[in-house]
């Protein structure tokens, strides 16, 4: 009996996939802003957008767009642990970036 090949997506599928990803992702950005806006105070709303506003470059920029990239791997070039590896190892990296600012930002104050 011959081994089964395992069924490779399409370009069509793995799009879709970021695609929903994405659309999720905006969608609890959202539904958290509204939470806050709706049962917080308006200081913890500007607090919470304020490091938003700092930390999300950070991390957009050290995700290196990951998803996207090892979604539309079409020809399966590289290993789920490499992408998990450079995403471990990128998300690292943002933290120690995020305590900088931190620290930076309470010695100014």
């Amino acid at each position: 009996m011959a081994a089964q090949q395992p069924k490779i997506p399409t370009l069509r599928q793995n799009f879709s996939w970021t695609f929903v990803g994405n659309v999720v992702y905006a969608a609890c950005q959202w539904g958290m802003l509204v939470m806050l806006a709706k049962l917080g105070s308006p200081e913890i709303l500007g607090q919470f957008t304020l490091g938003f506003a700092l930390t999300a470059p950070v991390i957009m920029f050290t995700n290196l767009q990951l998803r996207t990239i090892q979604a539309t791997d079409a020809k399966q070039q590289y290993y789920f642990g490499d992408y998990l590896g450079l995403r471990l190892l990128a998300t690292g990296l943002a933290l120690l970036i995020i305590i900088g600012i931190t620290f930076i930002s309470w010695v100014s104050f």
